[in-house]
């Protein structure tokens, strides 16, 4: 497993840390931060520490708060998450004012946890609703079919006695989550309990017991899970208002620089996956070397970028479309095939293959790297 600590702009990697597979993230957060604070000197700014729901523990909460501001995503499995959940509606939540969360809305409660004083802030997203509800329909479908072909082979199977009849249905009943049976009976079944031809002037008798009813699908059910869906709680101890609401959603969007980090690093350009290491110590260089990888490549995207926009300039993507946007990723890969010919000391070196759009990103990325490509 990896920790790993990025800058919140352009996810330069900060801290790179190596954890043993059975390591649990609850208990590897906290102890990250106070090695990261130990050894990084921040000039007496205040630190903002985003994560996902593994921070959201009494215990990490509890230890960083008094020193650092965090900002998280409250496990959804507490009960008080799910009953907020249930009960803020969209039509009375607040719009962000950035542009960029236009389809978000909001409300804010005040909360404590683990002795913290903190506010938790609901959030509404149109697209997740829309997304959360489609896939919690045909989650509906799949299971309540299942449960009624399950009901239905109950249904065909005669019991001994009524107990017998009374104690499957009770553990069918303990599984049932998407159907509801209207009209319960335990059915007594007619017949001759010997084989055969019955002698004449018998009498039919009980020879067990059938379960009946009506499955219906649970709509109350369906329709509490309706309402919580598109909506998540964001928590934070920053009571104080330092950073706006719409800030603090996309300070926890941006979780992603992680994502993109942990997917540069799973990249197959890498061929980490053909490495095989006995020693501990050479896996964890491996690591350092893919995370040095990561800065050099997170600080490339994150210059050429900028100068992009300040200069107001495009490259080409893979589309042939303008973008100010490019992944190094792509960079380097337009960039294989220019070569170096140096015939003999007395000319000079020539660089083959070069063009505009190779001599606009060289030039934008500053003059130690025009210099290897003798544009100075």
């Amino acid at each position: 497993m990896l920790n790993l600590v990025v800058e919140n702009s352009s996810g330069i990697p900060l801290v790179m840390e190596g954890l043993h597979g059975n390591t649990s993230d609850q208990t590897s957060f906290g102890q990250t931060i106070d090695d990261y604070v130990e050894r990084w000197q921040n000039n007496g700014q205040p630190i903002c520490w985003v994560a996902d729901s593994a921070l959201y523990t009494e215990e990490t909460i509890g230890k960083i708060s008094g020193r650092h501001y965090w900002i998280t995503r409250v496990p959804s499995k507490l009960t008080a998450v799910q009953e907020l959940l249930l009960q803020v509606q969209p039509e009375h939540m607040q719009f962000f004012t950035e542009e960029k969360l236009k389809n978000y809305r909001y409300q804010k409660v005040c909360n404590s946890y683990g002795g913290v004083r903190q506010e938790w802030m609901v959030v509404f997203s149109e697209a997740g609703y829309k997304r959360d509800v489609h896939s919690l329909k045909k989650r509906y479908l799949k299971k309540s079919s299942e449960e009624h072909q399950d009901f239905i082979k109950l249904c065909k199977k005669v019991f001994s006695c009524k107990q017998d009849a009374e104690k499957a249905w009770e553990q069918f009943s303990k599984k049932c989550q998407y159907l509801s049976i209207e009209d319960l009976n335990f059915q007594q079944v007619k017949g001759f309990k010997k084989p055969g031809k019955p002698p004449k002037g018998a009498q039919k008798q009980t020879i067990g017991y059938r379960i009946t009813g009506c499955p219906l699908t649970k709509l109350t059910h369906y329709e509490q899970l309706r309402q919580k869906q598109g909506k998540f709680v964001i928590a934070s101890n920053d009571t104080a208002q330092r950073w706006g609401n719409g800030h603090k959603l996309l300070a926890y969007k941006g979780q992603s620089n992680v994502e993109k980090g942990f997917r540069f690093l799973k990249d197959k350009a890498f061929l980490a996956d053909s490495f095989f290491v006995k020693k501990p110590e050479r896996l964890e260089a491996i690591l350092m070397i893919m995370a040095l990888s990561l800065m050099v490549y997170a600080a490339l995207e994150r210059e050429l970028r900028k100068n992009l926009q300040q200069e107001k300039e495009f490259v080409l993507d893979q589309t042939k479309k303008e973008t100010q946007k490019p992944t190094m990723k792509w960079i380097f890969e337009f960039f294989r095939g220019i070569h170096c010919l140096w015939v003999n000391q007395e000319q000079p070196m020539l660089i083959l293959n070069m063009n505009e759009m190779h001599t606009k990103v060289i030039r934008l990325l500053g003059q130690e790297v025009r210099k290897y490509y003798l544009l100075e």
